[in-house]
C-alpha cells in the first residue's frame, strides 16, 4: 500500500488550475495542491482509478517567469479529503524541461 506521507523528493505548495488527460484523451479540469520532482497532488470532485495512466498541464511562475508544466505519470493514490478527493501523480521520467520548470519552481521558494 501507497504511504501518502513517504515522499522521496522536496514538495511546495502550489494551488492553480491544471488539466488532466486520461490515456483515452479525456480531459478534466482540476487543482493542484502541492508538486516536486517526483509528482503533483491534485484535488478533484469525483474520485480517480488507480494505476490508471494520465498527463497532466498547469502553469508554473517563478523568478519572473510563467512556464507551462507537462507531465505525464499515474495515479498512485486517490482519497476523500472532506468535500473533494486528493489525489496523487508520481512522474514517469521527466523530459529535461519539465524537470527543469518544477526545480525551478522549488529553488524559487521562499522558506
Amino acid at each position: 500500500m501507497f504511504d501518502v506521507d513517504q515522499r522521496n523528493t522536496p514538495r511546495r505548495t502550489l494551488r492553480v488550475q491544471a488539466t488532466l488527460t486520461g490515456r483515452d484523451g479525456s480531459q478534466l479540469v482540476v487543482r493542484t495542491f502541492d508538486v516536486s520532482v517526483g509528482g503533483v497532488c491534485i484535488l478533484t470532485e469525483q474520485p480517480l482509478p488507480l494505476k490508471e495512466p494520465c498527463s497532466v498541464t498547469f502553469q508554473v511562475y517563478a523568478n519572473g517567469v510563467r512556464s507551462t508544466f507537462n507531465g505525464d505519470g499515474r495515479i498512485v493514490y486517490c482519497m476523500l479529503a472532506s468535500t473533494h478527493f486528493k489525489s496523487g501523480i508520481q512522474f514517469d521520467a521527466l523530459t529535461p524541461a519539465s524537470r527543469g520548470i518544477i526545480e525551478g519552481f522549488l529553488a524559487a521558494a521562499h522558506w
